[in-house]
């Protein structure tokens, strides 16, 4: 067991493990993100200035990328070398970010809100697609397959929505149960989605 010390006057709404296993990102209350070493939780880099509560955290599969969400509706990718660094930001009005994801290397990105709206984003940080889900919220996305690849949405309903990245268009609904699906994750090499519902 490693604990990692946080401010209790800047607290912690957001973590995410590199695919490596190696660094946490970590999102606190003033719109700062952290990049610590996990085992030993020496500080690695961060950033302020997010601009409010960084509400859903992804690395990309190189572990180079973070993208960030925050309760104001905004969307970041930080480089995260030596230093962390912002590369884009999306900041439209839009309701608090539940959840982010991230394909390949930063192939892809994509967002979601409490609403049920999806955002797709390409490398070059412009949107690509939307999709309106009629889901009670989005609680997670997951980007699945190794290329090409598709977008899993866990909802509030209980269901997982699978969308094409290509168009934003709805491929596919898996009802899960009737509690929010809060958490999913791609069983890379065996084909399968792992779910999770409250």
């Amino acid at each position: 067991r490693v604990d990692h010390a946080v401010d209790p006057a800047n607290r912690l709404h957001a973590v995410a493990l590199s695919p490596d296993g190696a660094r946490l990102a970590l999102g606190h209350a003033q719109g700062l993100v952290r990049i610590v070493e996990a085992v030993s939780g020496r500080p690695v880099a961060e950033l302020a200035g997010l601009g409010a509560k960084v509400s859903a955290l992804a690395f990309s599969a190189d572990g180079q990328l973070v993208l960030a969400g925050t309760s104001a509706g905004a969307t970041f990718l930080l480089r995260a070398g030596g230093r962390l660094e912002k590369a884009w930001e999306d900041r439209p009005q839009r309701p608090p970010v539940t959840a982010v994801a991230l394909a390949g290397a930063g192939q892809l990105f994509a967002s979601a809100d409490d609403t049920s709206a999806v955002v797709l984003f390409g490398k070059d940080g412009k949107r690509r697609a939307s999709a309106a889900l009629a889901s009670r919220g989005v609680r997670s996305l997951c980007m699945c397959g190794d290329g090409p690849f598709a977008l899993a949405a866990g909802c509030g309903d209980g269901s997982v929505k699978v969308i094409d990245p290509a168009n934003g268009t709805l491929a596919a609904t898996h009802a899960v149960g009737s509690a929010a699906v809060t958490s999913l994750a791609w069983a890379r090499g065996k084909g399968a989605l792992v779910a999770a519902t409250t």
